[in-house]
């Protein structure tokens, strides 16, 4: 009798709100789109401290939270959420990191800043869904353990230019969500590249890095495996400040774009 009494307070989907914390427009819009689509309320927002003040103002079941943005990072929002700087309506609140960061010690950054699990870039329907029902405590025993506790494969090392089945596979083969998501990256990416460019040229490691992080986790839900591993080469240099090393790889990430950008157009094309 207590187990069906603790179910029944389990929220449907459509009572559900979640808040999306996410920089980048094409993350917000797929995110948004595979939420809404399983009935779940959401607002969006770019970065922790629009987070904070959010939350301070509206009561949310959970939050999904990229770790790396501008003005406020995941990390350090989730900090101040958990000791109540400043105090919002639910301290407690279960986030979710959302990012493309997928080391172990990734993880562990999570688990101190007061996160309670992981989904990592690009977004597994499955997985995504298996998260959020562990936050609401769906079904808890019957779902994986928390990805805060375990590892992440890296995409293979050999790849077409565009794995339009991989990137099918992610989304549980939902073409609608793929073709909002390519029309989406078919303007986002040229712009992405540019800034990476710029921050490059003005010695800007920070700035560089994030950028490349987001061609990174763009590219790997979008079937550009050999975008991503471009991407991931120029990350890691940023982030040893290696910027001269990082302008390097950024005639085969311009080369990657320029032709995975024609096999999304024909993607569109014949699904649109």
């Amino acid at each position: 009798m207590e187990k069906a009494a603790n179910a029944n307070l389990v929220p449907a989907n459509r009572e559900v709100r979640i808040l999306l914390v996410e920089d980048n427009s094409t993350n917000q819009e797929v995110a948004s789109v595979l939420l809404t689509s399983q009935g779940f309320q959401v607002d969006t927002v770019e970065n922790g401290q629009q987070a904070l003040a959010t939350l301070q103002r509206n009561r949310y079941h959970l939050v999904l939270m990229d770790c790396l943005m501008p003005v406020m990072d995941g990390f350090e929002a989730t900090r101040r959420l958990r000791r109540g700087d400043p105090p919002t309506l639910s301290p407690r609140i279960p986030v979710i990191a959302v990012t493309a960061c997928a080391t172990p010690e990734d993880r562990a950054r999570c688990r101190e800043a007061g996160m309670d699990d992981y989904v990592s870039k690009p977004i597994m329907e499955s997985e995504l869904f298996a998260a959020i029902a562990r936050a609401l405590d769906r079904n808890a025993q019957a779902q994986p353990a928390s990805n805060l506790n375990r590892g992440s494969e890296a995409p293979p090392v050999s790849s077409p230019v565009f794995d339009a089945g991989e990137m099918l596979q992610r989304l549980a083969g939902n073409r609608s969500i793929a073709v909002v998501m390519l029309r989406r990256l078919l303007s986002d990416m040229p712009v992405r590249l540019n800034e990476l460019q710029a921050a490059l040229s003005g010695g800007q490691a920070n700035t560089a890095c994030r950028e490349a992080h987001t061609i990174k986790g763009l590219a790997a839900g979008a079937g550009a495996r050999q975008l991503w591993q471009a991407a991931r080469r120029a990350e890691r240099l940023c982030q040893e400040d290696l910027l001269d090393q990082a302008a390097q790889e950024l005639p085969e990430i311009t080369d990657q774009v320029n032709r995975i950008l024609p096999e999304w157009e024909a993607f569109l094309a014949a699904n649109e």
